[in-house]
């Protein structure tokens, strides 16, 4: 029965993993560690998904994949009163480690478990790198969503200081390496439209990551990356090389920019 134990999981993974641990089953604890040190680091780009998304109380809203619900622990932060979200991760050991409060399921992504048009909102937040390939995907939420639903990504873009910061230095230093590519600028509209989305857009924007000083700052995306062939400080000397930083008043900040697309399923479907 374990594959049947596997496929629905709730709360966080029970024992602690060495920073030496490699692939995701290692990652999985560094990446919550990461956030559970500074959750709002990334509250950016979170917040741009967010209101790009648009929900309303009762929703029903599909993470995926949700990696360990980062997402999904927005919704729940400030409110009690937000939709419902459901998180889909194809990895069990991240999807072990995503908070008790969400419902999760341990699945593939190129048949989600969910019926035609049950799902008004489907939000994807930095987690397409991990997928060698994504059409699936997006034939996949196009079926669930209901009509008028929406679909909203958000990716780091190829060719921006991010994403070379990712492919020259994190593949270099890191346990855990995403194996799928960065979308260039306009791809992601593009395949959305294909597959029948409609009132396609994007746009890059900035994102910038915010940490109360720099140590903080070395410490996150050393985790968060699991750049564990190096250490904290090298992490810093690769970032003020690789990406801005600067202070303000409110801390210090990490220059970061990812691309956001949305689509929506046409009221009236002709497939």
């Amino acid at each position: 029965m374990k594959d049947r134990e596997d496929s629905l999981v709730r709360g966080r993974c029970g024992g602690a993993l060495s920073v030496r641990d490699t692939g995701f089953a290692g990652g999985s604890a560094l990446f919550r560690l990461a956030c559970d040190a500074n959750p709002l680091a990334r509250n950016r780009e979170r917040v741009l998904m967010t209101g790009l998304l648009d929900t309303q109380p009762g929703d029903n809203v599909l993470d995926v994949p949700a990696g360990i619900g980062y997402l999904a622990d927005g919704f729940v932060r400030f409110s009690d009163q937000g939709p419902q979200v459901v998180c889909v991760e194809p990895i069990s050991s991240l999807a072990a480690a995503i908070d008790r409060r969400h419902f999760v399921l341990n699945a593939g992504l190129d048949s989600l478990p969910f019926p035609d048009s049950s799902m008004d909102r489907v939000g994807s937040l930095s987690g397409l790198i991990r997928l060698p390939e994504r059409t699936d995907l997006f034939r996949e939420v196009y079926r669930v969503l209901r009509p008028g639903g929406r679909f909203v990504i958000a990716e780091v873009q190829e060719d921006t200081p991010p994403a070379n910061f990712i492919d020259q230095v994190v593949r270099r230093y890191s346990c855990f390496a995403p194996n799928g590519k960065f979308p260039r600028s306009g791809e992601l509209s593009t395949e959305l439209s294909d597959l029948g989305f409609v009132h396609v857009r994007e746009q890059h924007l900035a994102c910038p990551w915010c940490f109360p000083d720099a140590q903080a700052m070395g410490n996150f995306c050393h985790s968060l990356f699991g750049m564990v062939d190096t250490d904290v400080q090298g992490v810093l000397r690769e970032l003020r090389a690789c990406l801005p930083v600067f202070s303000h008043r409110l801390g210090l900040f990490l220059g970061w920019s990812q691309v956001y697309a949305v689509g929506e399923k046409p009221l009236q479907d002709f497939e």
